[in-house]
C-alpha cells in the first residue's frame, strides 16, 4: 500500500506498518492471520478448532482459485479474509497474503501467495516501498 496523501508519515506515526519477510517460510512454521472477514472488525486467527496452533502445512501448493505455488496452512479463515497478511509468530512479519480459502470439516487447507516473491516482483519493478522489507534496504 503506498499512501500519496500528504498527511501520509501522520498516518504511519499514528497507526504503525506491517513489514514483509523477504525469505519463504518454513514448513510447520506457527503463523497467524488478522483481518476483517464479511466486513466484521477485526479479528486475529491463532487458533485451530481443535485448539492447536495454525501453522504452514505445505511450502508449495496449488490453491482452490487456481493460483500455483502457494503456502497452504491450517489457520481458520472466514469469507472476505482475502488479502489479509499471514504473518508469522516469531517476528510477525508477512509470510503470505490469504487469498484462498479451502479448509472444510473434512480437511482442506487455506493458502496465501508468497510474500517473498511478492517483494522480489516488486524489487524488480523498482516499487518497493522504504523500510518494507524487515532489516534489509530496498
Amino acid at each position: 500500500l503506498k499512501l500519496d496523501d500528504p498527511n501520509s508519515a501522520a498516518l504511519v506515526a499514528k497507526y504503525g506498518y506491517l513489514q514483509a519477510r523477504d525469505t519463504p517460510a518454513a514448513l510447520d512454521e506457527p503463523i497467524y492471520i488478522m483481518g476483517h472477514p464479511a466486513i466484521k472488525p477485526k479479528r486475529f486467527a491463532l487458533l485451530n478448532d481443535d485448539g492447536k496452533p495454525a501453522k504452514i502445512t505445505n511450502t508449495s501448493t496449488p490453491s482452490r482459485c487456481s493460483e500455483t505455488d502457494t503456502y497452504g496452512y491450517n489457520v481458520d479463515t472466514e469469507g472476505g479474509s482475502s488479502g489479509s497478511p499471514v504473518l508469522g509468530v516469531s517476528d510477525n512479519k508477512v509470510v503470505a497474503l490469504h487469498n484462498c480459502g479451502g479448509c472444510t470439516a473434512s480437511g482442506g487447507q487455506n493458502t496465501g501467495n508468497k510474500m517473498h516473491k511478492i517483494v522480489a516482483l516488486l524489487k524488480e519493478k523498482k516499487l518497493l516501498p522504504k523500510d518494507a522489507v524487515a532489516g534489509g534496504a530496498c
